[in-house]
């Protein structure tokens, strides 16, 4: 019973190592993709407005260009309500206002068309949820939204349910992001908020999805080395173990 118990612990134990690697493979997969890059998050009331990050964008192009970041401004509405063109139906969602490229601020799949491109002012993308709600379909590409009195376009169906901007995306070509985000908002007299540096978060999660790996990699070659060690009494037998032994390790670090 001790036995079968201690079985199902071990089970039970290698199955969540497995689900923990795995999830932060993904995470260190998704944070790679981010790792030129830094957010930047200002508490309520501070952030940067889309006018001051063009003047901004503007300044380091004249300046050279070498350090221009690929930005995305957003700020959410938690409780946002919003109503079909005509007015018949409506229906509360989570608004995010959007001002860059949404792929880069908020990755999102889609179902039909995508973000609205920069500098669209018209337009806007809602989830299957709100369009199911306004007009019962997902094909609604071209509808009319309306919110807070203003008419915006969909420009995209996605999969799944003015003053400051609180949130900002800044992508580098190369170098450290971190400093030349701190760099690009101290020249341009922004108050930093609360700064993420994504190649940081990448090193750091690609380094723990690496720890099950490097942890079989020495347990493999530990027990190479007991197993030879043990034979070091047949001379013979260690001669004939040692090259499928080496080729082995090998192929472990490799």
């Amino acid at each position: 019973m001790k036995r079968q118990t201690s079985r199902a612990a071990l089970f039970l134990l290698a199955t969540l190592t497995l689900i923990s690697w795995l999830g932060a493979s993904f995470l260190a997969q998704r944070a790679g993709e981010l790792s030129r890059g830094a957010v930047i998050r200002w508490e309520a009331g501070g952030g940067i407005s889309p006018v001051q990050l063009l003047r901004a964008e503007r300044y380091a192009r004249e300046d050279g260009g070498a350090a221009v970041p690929t930005a995305a401004l957003w700020r959410e509405h938690r409780e946002g309500y919003v109503e079909d063109g005509a007015g018949r139906r409506s229906t509360s969602a989570a608004v995010l206002e959007l001002f860059g490229d949404g792929g880069e601020g908020w990755p999102a799949a889609f179902r039909y068309g995508n973000y609205p491109a920069r500098g669209d002012e018209t337009g806007c993308a809602v989830d299957e949820a709100t369009a199911d709600a306004l007009w019962g379909s997902a094909r609604v590409v071209g509808q009319a939204v309306l919110w807070k009195g203003k008419t915006y376009y969909v420009r995209g169906v996605m999969k799944g349910s003015g003053g400051p901007w609180p949130n900002l995306l800044l992508r580098f070509r190369d170098g450290d992001a971190g400093t030349q985000a701190e760099h690009f908002l101290s020249q341009n007299q922004i108050p930093g908020g609360q700064m993420l540096d994504l190649s940081l978060l990448h090193q750091g999660l690609t380094a723990l999805a690496a720890l099950p790996g490097a942890a079989l990699t020495l347990g493999i070659l530990l027990r190479l080395f007991q197993r030879g060690r043990a034979l070091t009494a047949a001379p013979l037998l260690l001669v004939c173990y040692l090259p499928p032994a080496l080729l082995g390790a090998g192929a472990v670090l490799w």
